[in-house]
């Protein structure tokens, strides 16, 4: 709530859009389930997906952004044993080798991931309730 923002670009909205369809999607696939029985079984098609993930897009890329700057901010950084401890855990959630998880992700993606996570950690640990 204390956060300010210009007007967020219409194209980082529909990126973050393409991001959550892209995931989604995917995550169905991981399940056996294709996109065209996807849409099948829900009685959809991808424009009404879009239209689902747009309703937040903005909010997610204004948290995006803000976590960003908090990152800059408190020079928050993953280190090397941090991205270790994330590989194992991608392994142990995926139920795949750890080698596996380090050819399907870079270290720079990984660091990226743990610096929003610890981002939200500080916001969540210096939180006070009104």
């Amino acid at each position: 709530e204390n956060a300010s923002f210009t007007a967020v670009p219409k194209a980082m909205v529909e990126e973050e859009v393409d991001r959550q369809v892209d995931h989604y999607l995917n995550e169905m696939k991981r399940q056996g389930i294709t996109p065209e029985l996807f849409f099948q079984l829900t009685n959809s098609n991808e424009e009404q997906l879009r239209k689902q993930f747009a309703e937040d897009a903005e909010t997610r890329v204004k948290t995006n952004l803000m976590l960003e700057a908090i990152i800059e901010a408190e020079n928050i950084q993953a280190n090397d044993e941090d991205v270790e401890n994330e590989i194992k855990n991608l392994a142990e959630t995926y139920k795949m080798e750890e080698e596996a998880v380090r050819k399907v992700v870079t270290t720079d993606m990984l660091k990226h991931d743990i610096e929003l996570k610890k981002a939200m950690e500080l916001i969540t640990s210096s939180a006070v309730e009104k």
